[in-house]
């Protein structure tokens, strides 16, 4: 039996749906108290609420819940750090001494911003963000457990990424969009997360990883890219710069 901490995010809630798809038994935590089963237990790491879990052992845990907005995290990172940091590392270590594998996702935010081309997984992390600090420093906690895994994760990509959504809506709509030329990204596709943890959780691996796609390229040639398909797409995204 498994338990995603963080049922309600992006990728716990396909995460779920991909082993309920395998038949694999699991537990996927909710902050939803309407949304409780026997199934969904209530967590809260804002509370450091896991009552729930009292007697309860899992063979592995995947730590996904997290406050990942870059701009929550700065403008207040005591909460986000409580979440971030705190209450995770607690939560792991409580579910370690009960004999549970565990995996923390992790973010290619505890580098730098520059090219993740050529980004190690021994390499040192230099994070610049308030974000990358906390997951850093997330990552040195859950590595000290005995049976632990980090996977660090670029920008993931899937119809429902508000940004996406934000600039199909106006695309189909005929509006112009601007997206940075001087900004990169390596997009990975949202079911390319979901099968890699399920390896990592039955291989039992331990350490960190990356997944990075090769294929790194600006916001722009992404927009270009994925929009292809609206007419006049080309003519209506525009070049926009982070760093002038």
């Amino acid at each position: 039996m498994y338990l995603i901490v963080g049922g309600d995010s992006l990728i716990g809630s396909a995460l779920s749906a991909y082993w309920v798809r395998k038949g694999v038994l699991h537990e996927w935590s909710t902050r939803n108290t309407d949304q409780v089963t026997e199934v969904r237990p209530y967590l809260d790491l804002s509370s450091k609420t896991w009552q729930s879990l009292e007697g309860k052992c899992y063979s592995a845990v995947v730590l996904c819940a997290a406050i990942t907005k870059l701009s929550d995290c700065e403008n207040n990172p005591v909460m986000a750090r409580n979440i971030n940091v705190l209450a995770t590392t607690e939560l792991a270590k409580l579910m370690s001494s009960r004999g549970s594998h565990i995996l923390l996702l992790s973010t290619s935010q505890v580098f730098d911003g520059n090219s993740l081309k050529n980004r190690f997984e021994y390499e040192r992390v230099c994070p610049v963000t308030e974000y990358g600090r906390q997951k850093a420093e997330a990552e040195r906690c859950i590595l000290e457990l005995p049976q632990s895994a980090v996977l660090r994760l670029a920008k993931v990509t899937h119809p429902g990424l508000a940004i996406l959504a934000k600039w199909q809506s106006s695309l189909e709509a005929g509006r112009s969009i601007e997206a940075f030329v001087d900004l990169n990204l390596a997009p990975i596709p949202l079911e390319h997360v979901v099968t890699r943890i399920d390896e990592l959780i039955r291989k039992c691996e331990t350490g960190v990883f990356h997944l990075f796609d090769e294929c790194e390229i600006s916001y722009y040639e992404f927009a270009r890219e994925y929009f292809k398909y609206i007419p006049n797409s080309e003519f209506l995204i525009k070049k926009s710069y982070r760093y002038t």
